[in-house]
């Protein structure tokens, strides 16, 4: 899930969550480690800042939370929901949340980010493997 936030935590932005089955969360030395460059990309991020010349402020007290769980519940999850013709119920960001708390699994993956992708390369969690940008 990727979350555009300001730096007091509060949302600015609707969560878009993006579903990897297989080879999107996967494990390393490091422990958990997903490629967030699928979820918010260069692209995403000039497109935000050309529709907001006129606020450039609040990009600079901007940032992206993404945040990933890994556990087969989830599997099971998505699959209910398109099973009883409600997929939207997949994308649901507070009820995922809602429902992997329920389950106890706990994020793999709960960062953030500078609002620049091209900034990713010197954060910690991509330093320490966590996070991969590409």
């Amino acid at each position: 899930m990727v979350t555009l936030e300001h730096v007091s935590g509060k949302r600015l932005s609707k969560t878009r969550t993006c579903w990897d089955f297989g080879y999107g969360a996967t494990r390393n030395e490091f422990g958990s480690c997903i490629v967030a460059s699928k979820a918010w990309t260069p692209e995403m991020f000039a497109d935000l800042r050309r529709d907001n010349l006129h606020q450039i402020e609040l990009l600079g007290v901007a940032r992206v939370r993404i945040e990933a769980w890994a556990h087969p519940s989830l599997l099971g999850h998505a699959l209910d929901a398109l099973l009883a013709n409600r997929a939207d119920d997949m994308y649901d960001a507070d009820g995922v949340r809602a429902f992997a708390a329920g389950h106890g699994i706990a994020p793999d993956v709960n960062e953030v980010m500078p609002l620049d992708p091209a900034e990713w390369r010197t954060h910690p969690a991509v330093v320490t493997g966590v996070v991969r940008c590409a």
